[in-house]
C-alpha cells in the first residue's frame, strides 16, 4: 500500500496554499499591489482621542513615485 501523503504531493499542496493565498489577499489598484486594506464597511475601534489607526500596506510595482495619498469618504463624501 502507497503513502497518499508523500513529501513532493505535501510539497506541490502547500507551494499551492502558499501562492493562493498570497494571490487571494492582495489587491491592485493602478501601480500598487496592496497586501491590506479595510474591508468594504469595516469598523476599527477609536481610542481615547476618538481616533483609530486604520493598517494599509503595500507595494508601488513603478518607478518614479516619492509619495502616495489616501483619501477617505463616508457616504459617498470626503471625510477628514
Amino acid at each position: 500500500m502507497t503513502n497518499f501523503y508523500s513529501f513532493p504531493k505535501l510539497l506541490g499542496l502547500v507551494c499551492s496554499i502558499l501562492f493562493l493565498s498570497n494571490s487571494t489577499f492582495s489587491q491592485k489598484i493602478g501601480n500598487i499591489i496592496f497586501r491590506d486594506l479595510p474591508q468594504e464597511s469595516q469598523l476599527f475601534p477609536r481610542d481615547a482621542n476618538n481616533l483609530a489607526n486604520i493598517p494599509i500596506a503595500g507595494t508601488i510595482v513603478q518607478n518614479g513615485y516619492s509619495y502616495v495619498s489616501v483619501s477617505f469618504s463616508r457616504e459617498g463624501k470626503p471625510f477628514t
